[in-house]
């Protein structure tokens, strides 16, 4: 299984992949601090299972991650 963790505040991502791994410790997590690059991985041809991401994030918020 595949995790994309997106946040622009690196503690809270920090804590969103502590979690995610605790509860899929076999996951593979992927961490952005930006919408844009878990974008660029998705056309690089990344194929995550489950995308966590904060909704307000400077530049290309949440909902238009989902919406792409």
């Amino acid at each position: 299984m595949m995790f994309f963790a997106i946040d622009d505040e690196p503690r809270m991502l920090r804590m969103l992949c502590e979690v995610l791994a605790e509860a899929e410790p076999e996951a593979e997590i992927w961490d952005f601090s930006k919408a844009s690059k878990a974008l660029a991985a998705i056309e690089e041809g990344a194929r995550p299972d489950v995308v966590f991401s904060d909704i307000e994030i400077p530049g290309m918020d949440g909902l238009e991650v989902l919406a792409r």
